[in-house]
């Protein structure tokens, strides 16, 4: 991210990044962050779970196929466009929950 920045390592790629991390900070080095990333992601990663879940349910309640069992199953290409509707939706809602959290471990 600070590539080119004066008085910043360059590096010549992410092997050169990785011998350079391990021969100043060990192989712990390459986990530095690792628990500010848990606690950001799995959070983001619960939300875009339980949302997408919730999102197909009301689509598929939007579309009348909610819990009608007898009738012929939908088409491929149908639950193809709800399962894409729905991680949309996911994505969205995980994005405006967990951004503070993400801003906060990147500064």
């Amino acid at each position: 991210m600070v590539q080119g920045y004066s008085g910043h390592t360059k590096y010549s790629g992410g092997l050169d990044v990785a011998r350079k991390i391990i021969k100043a900070d060990g192989i712990r080095g390459l986990y530095r962050g690792f628990g500010l990333s848990v606690v950001t992601y799995s959070p983001s990663s619960a939300v875009w779970w339980a949302s997408y879940g919730s999102s197909q349910r009301y689509i598929w309640r939007l579309l009348d196929q909610g819990g009608k069992y007898d009738e012929v199953a939908p088409s491929v290409p149908k639950i193809m466009l709800v399962q894409a509707a729905g991680g949309i939706i996911a994505g969205a809602t995980a994005s405006c929950i967990t951004t503070p959290l993400d801003t906060i471990k990147t500064r």
